[in-house]
């Protein structure tokens, strides 16, 4: 996140705006997640497939 707007979110959390902000950041956490979460699961699939099946890649 840029540095200006997360500072902004952060002074934004001392205001009404929080519940907004709040939700914002638990979304963003999430989807970083999810998306790391996949890729490690992407990445071990691959490398069976590479395992298993190497002789055809070659």
């Amino acid at each position: 996140m840029n540095r200006t707007i997360q500072t902004a979110g952060d002074l934004l959390c001392w205001t009404a705006f929080a519940p907004i902000i709040r939700r914002y950041r638990r979304a963003a956490i999430q989807r970083s997640t999810s998306e790391a979460y996949d890729r490690r699961k992407i990445d071990s699939l691959l490398n069976q497939i590479i395992i298993q099946h190497g002789d055809l890649l070659a």
